[in-house]
């Protein structure tokens, strides 16, 4: 029994020596490489979301950039900033917004621009602003 004391004793300064080494080694590298999957990559705008997909005049709708990376970029957030030909935002500087259409139908165009800090990317679309539905109105029809 002394001799398996004995040897539990020696390996114990062992231990730290070897753990100390270990910090050593993993502890100070000069430029360590963040792990896959968590380095800085280009971003893009691969879509841009409107619901509903045909306002009318004065309608609100809802705009969702949906924007991706080959990395996490972790703590790299994009700066978004939308702007419209026509119409207003209710807010211009998140991932999704509200915007106004104008008083008008026509057809407008609507730009998201995505800033990071490795590069911009931007995305636009067009959307149809048409006219409101006549309440009451229908078509003659004249049965001969």
């Amino acid at each position: 029994m002394l001799r398996t004391e004995m040897k539990r004793h020696r390996m114990v300064p062992a231990l730290r020596v070897g753990l100390a080494g270990l910090a050593v080694v993993f502890g100070c590298e000069d430029n360590p490489e963040p792990p896959e999957g968590l380095g800085e990559s280009p971003i893009s705008i691969i879509e841009i979301i409107l619901t509903p997909k045909s306002p009318v005049p004065g309608d609100t709708i809802s705009l969702t950039a949906i924007i991706t990376g080959e990395e996490m970029n972790i703590g790299d957030f994009p700066v978004v900033k939308w702007t419209a030909s026509a119409g207003s935002f209710l807010e211009d500087d998140q991932l999704s917004v509200r915007w106004e259409s104008p008083p008008t139908s026509g057809l407008f165009g609507i730009t998201c621009k995505a800033t990071n800090s490795i590069n911009s990317t931007t995305a636009s679309t067009q959307v149809f602003v048409g006219t409101p539905r006549r309440e009451g109105c229908r078509r003659n029809s004249h049965h001969r």
